[in-house]
């Protein structure tokens, strides 16, 4: 993982959490607030983040309705789930 992307992903996350008054951010949220990294340069580092259990990815339970189009569109597809939202690991 670069530096930059974790202090640029977390002080981005950080923003949206605050915003929406939860520990859960969407994906969709993310890579817009961060034009600068390609798909594959997120998804990379994002997965390194993960890898050092610093965030987990999450599904929509479908209990507020299915999500936007363009959320869905911004997630990532593992073991045939769709993963569109991301929290802060707390220790």
């Amino acid at each position: 993982m670069t530096t930059n992307f974790l202090a640029d992903f977390s002080a981005t996350f950080n923003v949206l959490r605050r915003e929406r008054g939860a520990n859960l951010v969407t994906l969709s949220a993310l890579r817009a607030a961060l034009p600068g990294y390609s798909r594959e340069t997120f998804d990379t580092e994002l997965y390194e983040l993960r890898a050092a259990n610093l965030f987990v990815l999450a599904v929509a339970e479908g209990r507020h309705g299915r999500p936007a189009p363009e959320v869905i569109a911004a997630g990532i597809t593992e073991q045939g789930r769709r993963f569109v939202y991301i929290s802060r690991r707390e220790s």
